[in-house]
């Protein structure tokens, strides 16, 4: 009896791990697709950091009344040193981390 294509017998144990051997780990086509994936979610997940940073830069300057360019700067750079730092304790403390927030909230 012949076995299917991709099958083995049972018994050829051999067989299984010279096939295995024989195949690479991960081919060409895998490899290239989660590369594009990833970068896709990065470039993604940058252009969304950015972009509400901006939002919180425009709001800041047309809608805080008396809020300097500098001050809505340092309003985003809060925002994006929480983004990269994520600390306990700017959860556990709120708006006291961040000098700007304090004097405006």
């Amino acid at each position: 009896m012949q076995a299917r294509a991709g099958k083995t017998p049972r018994g050829s144990e051999g067989d299984v791990d010279q096939q295995q051997a024989e195949r690479p780990p991960v081919t060409r086509e895998q490899m290239a697709m989660v590369t594009l994936l990833t970068a896709l979610m990065l470039f993604l997940y940058d252009g969304l950091q950015a972009g509400y940073g901006a939002y919180i830069f425009s709001y800041a300057v047309m809608s805080i009344a008396g809020m300097s360019t500098n001050e809505a700067a340092y309003l985003n750079a809060c925002f994006l040193g929480h983004l990269r730092f994520r600390s306990p304790r700017f959860h556990r403390t709120g708006h006291q981390t961040c000098p700007i927030l304090h004097a405006y909230l």
